[in-house]
Order: structure tokens, then sequence, then C-alpha cells
């Protein structure tokens, strides 16, 4: 296991991929740390994430999303 700061393992390009990836289908911010951590073996705090996804310009706060778009994310 590593930390997000360990570029030899997973370079940053790639955490922010696998972060973007799961914003955009919708997953809850602690299944996308959990998801990192269990799957990708990068170990990331929920404050830490919520740093990235406003440093990256995500933000789910007045997105607004129609029925259609919730089943094609499901």
């Amino acid at each position: 296991m590593f930390s997000v700061f360990d570029t030899v393992a997973m370079d940053s390009r790639e955490v922010r991929g696998l972060i973007e990836h799961c914003f955009y289908r919708g997953f809850q911010n602690q299944v996308i740390v959990d998801f990192l951590n269990n799957r990708h073996g990068v170990t990331m705090s929920l404050s830490t994430l919520k740093r990235r996804l406003c440093d990256y310009g995500l933000s789910r706060r007045g997105m607004d999303v129609s029925d259609h778009e919730v089943g094609d994310i499901v």
C-alpha cells in the first residue's frame, strides 16, 4: 500500500483520472476514498479527496441532472 505522494507506484495523473472517473459516475465521496484504497492501494482521507475535487473544479452543488442522466449513471 502507498500514499498519494508515492509517485513510483502511481503518478498523480492516474490518481486524478481515477477520482474523476468515480466522480462523474456519481459515486459518493466516501465510496471514492474506499475505492482508491481497496482497489488501487491509494490511501487518502475524505478531507484530502474533497480538497482535490475542489482543486480539479469538480462540484456537485447546483448540478441539474435529468432523470434520464441519472438512469444512465446507474
